[in-house]
Order: structure tokens, then C-alpha cells, then sequence
């Protein structure tokens, strides 16, 4: 009888430790599949990523911008401009700007951001930028606004 006993505390020992393997991996494997998302993640530890849902981003802004909606965004409280086809807001960093705001700004709210900063930086400081600036979208142009 003895044996019996300490039998069925081996084969109870081999179920729960089954158990926790298998719930364990079910964990992990749902947890991977929820991270699996289409995100994208700003460089910046400060800033959190926008997730795409559908066709706009989480703050309701539509993936493509327009020039018209780009156009709005033009002052030192609020500076999107278009580097690479895309949308960044850099109105954070316009005060840390080591050149100051004065260089920057007449180039929020417009597509001529990218010409005047390879102009100055070539592409030693792209990746500052990226880690500076939050991406807003897609930029689209829809016309002109002369």
C-alpha cells in the first residue's frame, strides 16, 4: 500500500509540473502573439509609439497628411514638418535646438524642412532627428498652396 501512495505522489508531482509547463507556455505564446502588433515606436524612451489601427493612428490623425493639414502646424507651440516622406512633430525640441528656434521654424507647416536640414547637417544628425522629433504619419501631398 505504501508503495501505491508514494506512486500516485510521483504521477500527482508529474501532472502539476505538466501543468505549469504547459500554462506557462500558453502564457508566453499569447503574450507574444498580443506584442505582435503593427507599432510604430519612436527611438526616444521618453515617447510612446503610435499604434496603427486601420487607417488612422491612435490620435485620430489619418496616415496620409496633407499639405493643407501640414500647414497647420507652423508656429513654436506646434512645428510638423516632412523628412523622408513622413511627418514629425518637432515642437519639443525646438527650445533645445543648439542653433536655436529661429532656425527651425520658418520651416514648420512647410515641406521645406528636409532641403535646408541636409543642407546644414547632411546626414550626420538623421538619427538624432528620429530620436528627437514623434512621427505623425505619412506625408501626402494633395495639392498646392501657393
Amino acid at each position: 500500500m505504501k508503495f501505491l501512495s508514494s506512486w500516485m505522489d510521483k504521477k500527482l508531482k508529474v501532472v502539476i509540473f505538466t501543468l505549469i509547463v504547459v500554462i506557462l507556455a500558453a502564457i508566453i505564446v499569447f503574450s507574444v502573439g498580443n506584442t505582435t502588433s503593427n507599432t510604430i515606436k519612436s527611438t526616444d524612451s521618453g515617447k510612446q509609439g503610435l499604434s496603427l489601427l486601420g487607417n488612422t493612428i491612435q490620435n485620430n490623425m489619418p496616415l496620409g497628411i496633407s499639405l493643407e493639414e501640414l500647414s497647420k502646424h507652423d508656429s513654436e507651440t506646434d512645428c510638423w514638418v516632412v523628412y523622408q516622406g513622413k511627418v514629425y512633430d518637432l515642437t519639443s525640441w525646438l527650445t533645445k535646438h543648439p542653433g536655436g528656434v529661429k532656425t527651425i521654424l520658418p520651416h514648420c507647416g512647410t515641406q521645406n524642412f528636409e532641403v535646408a536640414f541636409k543642407a546644414k547637417h547632411g546626414n550626420s544628425k538623421a538619427s538624432l532627428f528620429l530620436q528627437v522629433s514623434k512621427l505623425m504619419g505619412d506625408f501626402q501631398l494633395k495639392g498646392n498652396l501657393n
